[in-house]
């Protein structure tokens, strides 16, 4: 069971790596020789980045289906809504989600490939994206209690192993904001991780 729920979690997470930079890669181009195609051209280039968002949409909303499902229900791991069993695909909460996960995706490629329509230039998304992984990451450490933590934790006073050792995870942590980029990955309806879904707080 822990393989299939593995399996899942890659699939969705190949999905926002390969779909999100294509689709915004794509968009960006358009745009850029918006002015050479006609509008039948332009037409099948939207038609086929619309499919792809609405792909990463339903993707993202699937997992949270599943993950409920499987791993808050069956295995208790994490919060279960009491009378709730199962979510569905017509359910109020998964249309509201649905629609919320596509406007998300929408928003941020639009604004992220306006933006290097305006500057002429794909170099802006990178600056912009990185500026939002270091904000996620830092913007944490803002929280009192957080900071505080950080500080009882200092691997300062520890030997040097265990220095590096602290430092190579406190890297991953910081990583885990990578899939957050193109969209807020983590289900609403439970807490994968206590301890890495406060950073949520300051995703927008």
């Amino acid at each position: 069971k822990t393989k299939e729920h593995g399996y899942i979690f890659g699939k969705f997470m190949e999905g926002l790596f390969e779909g999100s930079p294509q689709s915004l890669f794509q968009l960006f181009i358009v745009l850029k020789n918006s002015e050479t195609h006609n509008v039948m051209d332009l037409g099948r280039y939207y038609f086929s980045i619309s499919i792809s968002v609405i792909n990463l949409a339903l993707a993202s909303v699937y997992f949270e289906m599943y993950w409920y499902r499987n791993v808050c229900k069956l295995e208790r791991k994490g919060n279960h809504v009491p009378g709730v069993d199962e979510l569905t695909f017509f359910s109020p909460y998964i249309i509201n989600l649905a629609i919320f996960r596509l406007l998300e995706l929408t928003s941020r490629m639009t604004l992220l490939s306006c933006l290097s329509y305006a500057t002429g230039s794909g170099l802006s998304i990178i600056i912009v994206l990185l500026i939002d992984f270091i904000l996620q990451t830092l913007l944490p450490l803002t929280n009192k209690d957080l900071r505080q933590s950080v500080i009882q934790n200092s691997p300062y006073s520890l030997s040097c192993k265990e220095y590096f050792e602290k430092i190579g995870v406190s890297m991953m942590y910081s990583f885990t904001n990578v899939p957050n980029l193109p969209i807020l990955w983590r289900p609403f309806s439970t807490r994968m991780n206590p301890n890495l879904d406060y950073k949520d707080l300051y995703h927008y």
